[in-house]
């Protein structure tokens, strides 16, 4: 994240203004120039393929305004966002401020260097700028700014503020971007070039071209960066007048970067005057500091700034409320003095609610194997979402363009909660999932585009056994985002659910055909094999999952329960066993799958540990009662089998198996009375087939015993001799 610290003990300048430059030669055509300077060279995501001098372009771009032209950007004015600095988050934030603080006859200049593109279902030209937290293939997730949303941001700044933007876009690198490198870099060019009425925009290459970069040139540099930067210090001023207006720097740039591309590539100018004065062309600045100015600005708030800034590197952003940034800010408005150092605070705090969010949505489209191995984890894992994202819409305010896209994430993190919550429930009502499909429904509203938000909504239908409207929903996540191979594996359990495994395995494998990680559809797919009796395929589809997540328990626990059920191959179901009991420690079905194989190798106490095992993780688990009881008789242990069929009559009083199995025991304790007993325990329960009770041979001791005959006259009456 972008440091404020330098920038707050900067504020000198803003409350004491008349500390300023003044220039030798005549009067700025300006009031002052904001600037907003964005390269990102390096990207999160793998999918994104890195850029070599982005970030360099940028920061040479900064460094010009800040230190080498005559118009010098005041610092408090310059904002620079590269690589990992460069969320989307941090953009969206700077650019409000910067946008906020603007006046008449302001300039406010936004460059950006990095990759642009499109969503690969997108027939419009309207394309994106992608920031460093962009996810592949799924723009409307977040992570990358609109190129339209920038354009209505513009207008209110040209309109409402009466300020002049000046646009600089180098957002057609060369180098391959998805499957189709131009469509991307020729879509925002286009959108570009067709949108920003009354805004000056200064564009790297024209459509289907790409922007090219060189090693040599200032040590590793854009062409167009390079050549304009070179231009504003003067290599531009033909007339010699000491500026240099935008029909000269148009002229130099072109001419030199189609010369240095040998004619690939042809930056242009759109909007503008040609006289309009873009620089100065320097010739000697003083700095004039008056005798007034204090030698020590009142600096009493600087500890709330060290202990704003703590709490947002350690994360305690609203809570603990006593000491979290939050509060933090908020006690800084008692500050008067101090308006300037608490709207730095709003943004930066704007920008770090967001973060975590937008993270969790770019892991689930990116890595959704990783994202829902967290999930099932931890349920609340996102629990905190919803209010850090309310809390940054309501900084941002609900005029702001980016206010819509905040609340979207708000809502579907709210929706995501309660399916989850609903997921860790035994009979979850359906008026839970109702109002999760209401909190996605309200998130679509504000993004229609947003592919996560129709996956989620499939998923919802689904346990409302919707089908129709299930698939719908999984279609639209696939017609924003076709390459998602989360979206494609949902749909593909769709089908198999509805019995058409045919088309459900064409998707899993098309989902790895885009994905060769994504886990969850290799283990669809070996479930699919397995209930459709192809265990040689199945065993691969298991080994695939666990090579590209070993961490995927229950691919585990289906692999040993395929092994078990091949007579040779009960040591390799152990094996297995034991990697699955690793992650799951406290699951009873792996302990009684072991308890299984034991037993089948003629191992009983081996089996008995593991069926101790499952009680200890589920002390009512009913197979590993059935399994104690099971060796302890086969032990002529009766005794010891006593008080696990005590648990299971306790846990299981309508599972009539127990009591006649207890009856039996005691029997052979020699304990009648007690077997007596435990049958009317039995018949109490309205238990009442007589043949089989009399043709049980464990209950022969029974048939001649007085009190035994009286209980099956007074149960049944008619059968009773």
């Amino acid at each position: 994240m972008k440091q404020h610290y330098f920038f707050y003990l900067c504020l000198a300048a803003i409350l004491y203004p008349n500390a300023t430059w003044a220039q030798i030669q005549p009067i700025r055509p300006y009031r002052t120039i904001k600037a907003l300077v964005v390269g990102v060279s390096d990207y999160r995501e793998e999918g994104i393929p890195d850029l070599e001098y982005a970030h360099r372009d940028a920061q040479a771009f900064a460094r010009y305004l800040r230190e080498e032209s005559p118009w010098p950007v005041a610092e408090e004015d310059l904002v620079v966002l590269t690589d990992e600095a460069a969320t989307y988050g941090n953009f969206m934030s700077e650019l409000t401020a910067m946008a906020e603080r603007c006046g008449p006859n302001d300039r406010f200049l936004l460059y950006f260097s990095g990759h642009g593109s499109i969503e690969a279902t997108s027939d419009e030209p309207m394309g994106y700028w992608l920031l460093h937290d962009a996810p592949p293939h799924s723009y409307a997730s977040g992570g990358a700014c609109k190129i339209t949303t920038l354009d209505t941001y513009f207008q209110q700044i040209v309109q409402e503020k009466r300020a002049k933007v000046v646009l600089v876009s180098d957002a057609c690198r060369s180098g391959s971007l998805a499957e189709k490198p131009f469509r991307g870099a020729s879509a925002t060019t286009a959108a570009l070039a067709q949108l920003f009425t009354g805004t000056i925009k200064l564009l790297a290459c024209e459509a289907e071209q790409l922007s090219y970069e060189s090693p040599t040139l200032g040590g590793g540099r854009g062409l167009f960066s390079y050549y304009l930067i070179e231009g504003m210090k003067g290599q531009a001023d033909q007339n010699e007048n000491r500026f240099v207006d935008l029909f000269e720097l148009e002229r130099y740039v072109q001419d030199q970067v189609r010369q240095a591309s040998k004619g690939k590539q042809h930056p242009f100018r759109q909007g503008g005057s040609s006289d309009f004065k873009i620089s100065r062309v320097k010739q000697g600045a003083i700095r004039y500091i008056p005798d007034d100015m204090p030698s020590k600005p009142d600096t009493s708030y600087l500890d709330y700034l060290a202990q704003f800034e703590r709490a947002v590197e350690e994360r305690h952003l609203l809570y603990p409320k006593n000491g979290s940034a939050y509060q933090i800010y908020q006690r800084m408005q008692r500050i008067p003095e101090a308006a300037q150092v608490q709207q730095a605070m709003r943004f930066n705090l704007m920008s770090a609610l967001q973060d975590e969010a937008q993270k969790a949505i770019n892991e689930y489209i990116t890595k959704p194997g990783a994202a829902l191995a967290k999930r099932w984890a931890d349920q609340d894992i996102y629990a905190h979402y919803p209010e850090y994202l309310a809390t940054a819409a309501q900084l941002t305010g609900p005029q702001n363009l980016f206010h819509r896209d905040i609340k979207s994430r708000e809502y579907y993190f709210r929706g995501v909660n309660l399916r989850l919550k609903a997921d860790a429930m035994n009979d979850a009502p359906d008026s839970l999932i109702q109002q999760a499909i209401e909190w996605q429904q309200q998130a679509l509203e504000l993004n229609p585009l947003a592919p996560h938000i129709y996956n989620e909504l499939g998923l919802l239908y689904r346990d409302l056994g919707e089908t129709t409207q299930e698939i719908y929903h999984f279609q639209r996540a696939l017609a924003l985002a076709p390459t998602w191979g989360l979206a494609l594996t949902n749909l593909g359990l769709t089908y198999k659910n509805q019995s058409q495994p045919e088309l459900a395995e064409e998707l899993y494998l098309d989902a790895l055909g885009k994905d060769s990680s994504l886990a969850m559809a290799y283990f669809n797919l070996a479930v699919l094999y397995r209930d459709n009796d192809m265990p040689a395929k199945a065993e691969k589809a298991y080994r695939q999952t666990l090579q590209a997540d070993p961490s995927f328990a229950e691919a585990y626990y289906d692999l040993a329960f395929l092994y078990s059920e091949d007579e040779v191959r009960s040591e390799e179901a152990l094996q297995v066993l034991r990697e699955y009991q690793k992650l799951a420690p406290d699951d009873a079905d792996g302990y009684t799958l072991q308890t299984y194989l034991h037993l089948k190798r003629g191992e009983p106490d081996a089996a008995l540990a593991s069926t101790l095992g499952a009680l200890r993780a589920d002390s009512a688990s009913f197979y590993a009662l059935q399994h104690a009881v099971y060796i302890h008789v086969q032990q002529a242990q009766y005794e010891r089998a006593i008080p696990f069929l005590d648990r299971m009559i306790r846990h299981y009083p309508k599972e009539r198996l127990g009591y006649k199995d207890k009856a039996i025991c005691l029997l052979r304790l020699g304990r009648q009375e007690e077997a007596v007993q435990t049958i009317a325990q039995l018949l109490e329960t309205g238990y009442r087939d007589y043949k089989k009770l009399q043709q049980d041979q464990g209950l022969a001791p029974l048939r001649n015993d007085p009190a035994y005959r009286t209980l099956m006259q007074q149960y049944f009456p008619k059968q009773v001799d």
